[in-house]
């Protein structure tokens, strides 16, 4: 039942970041997010992993242009896109 509701809210997330104008709407609920997760230990820690997986997808995402490897960008092309499947069905 708890993996059905994640898979549940995960794709009403990506629903409302896909709509227009979602993100610049949505920075100040997520900045304050941020303020409030970094007043305590437990928050501090969930915001560095959600650092660090905001800069391993930032890597995936730089590794897609990549022009001069193709082995590479492939890689990183079928990591990202393996990445979103698992985020839309509520897997880790």
């Amino acid at each position: 039942m708890a993996s059905k509701l994640k898979k549940t809210f995960n794709r009403i997330i990506v629903f409302i970041l896909s709509l227009p104008f979602a993100i610049p709407l949505l920075s100040p609920i997520i900045l304050l997010y941020f303020i409030y997760l970094s007043t305590s230990p437990e928050g501090r820690l969930k915001l560095k992993r959600y650092y660090a997986l905001f800069l391993y997808l930032s890597g995936l995402v730089m590794g897609c242009f990549s022009r001069n490897n193709p082995i590479k960008r492939a890689k990183s092309r079928s990591a990202l896109w393996q990445e979103c499947k698992n985020y839309w069905n509520g897997t880790d």
